[in-house]
């Protein structure tokens, strides 16, 4: 699959993990493409590959839980506010 250019700049903006701020390895589309996400940078995050696996294994809300610093940007796409 072919990397946006919207991916690869905010891969250029964040080096480091949203959430825990290690090296970020991974960037995780907040709504799926699948679900009609897109690439636009307020549905992206930068994760390290531990909140990355973490963020699917015990979804959003709990990820929120851990990370409050995220939730208003979860949120606002989870409610339709932004894609």
């Amino acid at each position: 699959m072919r990397v946006s250019k919207k991916i690869i700049e905010y891969r250029k903006k964040h080096q480091w993990c949203e959430a825990c701020y290690r090296i970020r390895h991974h960037i995780h589309h907040i709504k799926s493409r699948g679900a009609g996400g897109t690439d636009d940078h307020s549905n992206l995050i930068a994760l390290c590959a531990r909140c990355h696996n973490r963020i699917h294994t015990i979804g959003h809300v709990r990820f929120i839980q851990e990370y409050p610093h995220l939730g208003e940007k979860i949120y606002a796409v989870k409610k339709g506010v932004v894609t």
